[in-house]
């Protein structure tokens, strides 16, 4: 890049500058002094939001560095800066150290929203004891049932299809009925990537919409929005209209308009897809009449 005045090259500046304004100093080869200035500002400065920024930003570099200084962040006595720390090490994807870290996070941070934030974390690694370490450490109490319900979430994120029977499981009575919501939010999450058990697992939903409790009942209609299965609608639009409570009507009306949404992009998708085939095949005969008639051609000079 030149300095537009002398069309000599631009110098490097440097220093990069966090949110709060402060410049910190780094090398210009590499990534090694970004990495050192940001893990700097991550247990140095005094704004616990700067803190969690430079944590970001140390999980999009994505470096052993990076990793190293982020285990350093996750000693920070702030909670908002240790979840910053927690989403930003579940980036480093079937990684060892920043598993440990996290498992450890999970199950012995001691305050709730760091731990939820942690098992998301979890999930985003694609560990192969991802799966074990959330459920293992998924039904602990915690204020509004938050760890559990974070742990619904990671499941569905996981995507394994044996979280299916887990989540199932603590949709029934005898749960917390926060777990219960989250749990029967998270099923109809998971079962949308699992095809096969589409049918089965939007008749297991149906059923709970008619549960007594209220909770379970909004954690199916959201579970059934999140299966995005357009079969969901009609059962929904029944909640929609006899529901006698007004919560829930309005989310089954949201749950109905969602799985339409959903439903009318499917549908433009296939339609995008079917122009493109379409496309393809004219392109395919365009090249076959070419060929003939180059072959023609080619055939008349050499009779000629």
């Amino acid at each position: 890049m030149n300095d537009g005045k002398t069309g000599r090259p631009a110098a490097v500046s440097p220093w990069i500058r966090l949110p709060n304004g402060t410049k910190v100093r780094h090398r210009s080869e590499g990534t090694d002094g970004v990495v050192d200035g940001l893990g700097k500002a991550l247990t140095k400065d005094p704004l616990w939001g700067v803190r969690r920024e430079a944590a970001a930003a140390l999980g999009e570099i994505g470096t052993e560095a990076a990793r190293d200084a982020l285990l350093e962040g996750a000693k920070d006595k702030d909670s908002r800066v240790r979840r910053g720390v927690y989403r930003a090490l579940g980036k480093f994807r079937r990684d060892d150290v920043a598993f440990r870290a996290l498992g450890k996070a999970y199950m012995e941070d001691g305050w709730y929203y760091p731990m939820q934030t942690a098992a998301l974390a979890l999930a985003e690694t694609r560990h192969d004891r991802a799966f074990e370490t959330i459920v293992k450490g998924m039904d602990r109490p915690s204020h509004a049932e938050i760890v559990a319900r974070g742990a619904c979430t990671a499941l569905a994120n996981l995507r394994d299809e044996k979280g299916l029977e887990v989540l199932r499981d603590r949709t029934t009575y005898g749960h917390p009925e926060l777990l219960r919501y989250g749990a029967a939010a998270a099923l109809g999450k998971l079962a949308s990537f699992h095809e096969k058990r589409r049918e089965e697992i939007l008749e297991y939903l149906v059923g709970l919409l008619r549960d007594p409790n209220y909770r379970a009942r909004l954690g199916a209609a959201l579970g059934i929005a999140e299966l995005g299965y357009v079969k969901g609608v009609d059962e929904l639009d029944k909640v929609a209209h006899a529901e006698p409570i007004g919560h829930l009507r309005t989310a089954a009306r949201r749950a109905i308009r969602d799985l339409r949404e959903k439903h009318a992009d499917a549908a433009k998708r296939i339609e995008q897809q079917d122009e493109i085939d379409k496309l393809k095949d004219e392109n395919k005969e365009m090249k076959a009449r070419l060929a003939s008639l180059e072959a023609r051609v080619g055939t008349g000079r050499k009779k000629r």
